[in-house]
């Protein structure tokens, strides 16, 4: 019965290359910014969901976003973060200032994806959340300019990003950002003049989306395939003839 059993496996393998890969799109559970003070945006504003990130007036804030991945499925092969920037004229303000490019990063934090939702006035451990935002291993970056106002601007999860969220499958995760490239005290900043309760902008595109391929795989070529029969074919045939 050898035979039977090396024919199954061939069969189940190709089986398996064709089972397509799922794409799943998720909005987070929450968004917001912390100021250099330790201040977060939603001390005072509960509803307010804005991802504002840089220097503004000498104070420079950096953002967070927190998924909730329970339910995915595993593994997550592929992921991107996609964010809006406003434009002036539909939105009330360009999303983009600052020198001709600035390098905005995404990154681990040791901040409580629970914890950083709260309301935190100016302080100790506001600021130590702050300092951990976009400080962390670097998942990905986006290279922003005015161009970008008015965009979807795509960061593409690195290899220490998919682990981080292959790690993170069945909780909460967190992400913490900053802009890199700040010198001197000028406004640089991105992500401005977004909808501070966290809505639609007035283009209806959802201002922050994290899409995740999971499962599966790439489905082989044509000629694969044909090569993985043949040989479970010859297989049957060769031990048919012992």
């Amino acid at each position: 019965m050898k035979w039977i059993s090396q024919g199954a496996v061939l069969g189940a393998l190709t089986l398996l290359a064709l089972v397509p890969a799922q794409a799943q799109n998720l909005n987070p559970v929450r968004s917001g910014l912390f100021n250099s003070s330790g201040t977060s945006v939603n001390n005072t504003q509960p509803a307010n969901q804005s991802y504002f990130v840089g220097l503004e007036e000498g104070s420079e804030r950096r953002n967070y976003f927190v998924f909730n991945l329970t339910g995915i499925a595993s593994p997550i092969t592929s992921a991107t973060l996609r964010l809006y920037n406003p434009i002036f004229n539909p939105d009330s303000a360009n999303g983009y200032f600052g020198d001709a490019t600035e390098t905005y990063e995404l990154t681990s934090t040791t901040a409580d994806p629970t914890a950083i939702q709260g309301a935190f006035g100016p302080g100790a451990a506001g600021q130590a959340i702050y300092n951990s935002l976009g400080t962390g291993t670097s998942f990905g970056s986006i290279t922003a300019s005015t161009a970008s106002n008015g965009q979807t601007l795509t960061l593409t999860f690195n290899a220490a990003g998919l682990g981080a969220l292959n790690a993170g499958i069945g909780g909460l995760v967190t992400f913490g950002g900053r802009i890199t490239t700040i010198v001197g005290g000028g406004n640089q900043y991105l992500f401005n003049a977004v909808d501070p309760t966290g809505g639609l902008p007035i283009n209806d595109t959802p201002p922050v989306v994290l899409s995740l391929t999971t499962g599966g795989g790439a489905a082989p070529e044509p000629g694969t395939i044909v090569l993985l029969l043949v040989g479970g074919t010859l297989t049957l045939v060769n031990r048919r003839k012992r």
